[in-house]
């Protein structure tokens, strides 16, 4: 049940952001509740600091919901980053960059690539921003660590899908960057939104089994 309940949420999400309803404000601020009952109901063993990275993601959700230019913005991506840490910590928990053996270390090479091309696209109109390009290089280092230990856990506890999951928030939150300081493109919000949701399931289902 707790399984139909995510898939209908998310359903609804990826149709109301693809045809631009409103609604997709309601289905939003239920993502992330919906996929923690989803966890709580499945996991034979409870990490207590998944359940504050839930918990700090929804806090996101709800605060990035606020206009651009309003002052209570920005508690978004700090929240957003509070999270992040509690996923980092998850991580650690369960893998560490010990276990990972010399021939594994290749994927290191994704990280200057990211950061390479993240700075020729939005560089210049990050670095105007202020605070936002310092915000961004935190970010970027708190969403590397968190992915370099959740592919630890291949290694620790045999499952990959934290790691995917890491990577493609990688890849959403540039979306995030890319549409307001790069170049919009079409159907932004439904794509970023469709990443970000990939990304936290994929990040539950590789504790669900621990």
């Amino acid at each position: 049940m707790e399984g139909i309940a995510l898939g209908l949420v998310v359903g609804l999400q990826l149709r109301f952001d693809w045809s631009g309803n409103q609604k997709r404000r309601i289905t939003k601020t239920l993502f992330l509740p919906t996929l923690l009952i989803f966890y709580l109901l499945r996991a034979e063993m409870l990490v207590p600091t998944l359940l504050g990275a839930l918990f700090f993601g929804w806090i996101g959700d709800l605060f990035m919901m606020f206009p651009s230019g309003h002052r209570w913005k920005m508690v978004g991506p700090v929240a957003f980053g509070i999270g992040h840490l509690f996923y980092v910590i998850s991580f650690i928990q369960y893998g560490g960059v010990w276990a990972i053996p010399i021939t594994g270390w290749w994927v290191m090479v994704l990280y200057p690539i990211w950061i390479w091309t993240g700075y020729r696209l939005m560089g210049e109109s990050l670095k105007r921003s202020g605070h936002v390009f310092q915000l961004a290089i935190l970010y970027a280092v708190i969403i590397g660590f968190m992915s370099l230990f959740a592919y630890s856990m291949l290694y620790t506890q045999g499952t990959i899908l934290p790691f995917i999951g890491a990577l493609i928030f990688i890849f959403s939150d540039t979306m995030v960057l890319y549409r307001k300081y790069g170049h919009p493109f079409e159907r932004n919000k439904f794509w970023v939104i469709a990443t970000y949701m990939l990304a936290q399931i994929l990040i539950i289902l590789g504790f669900v089994g621990l």
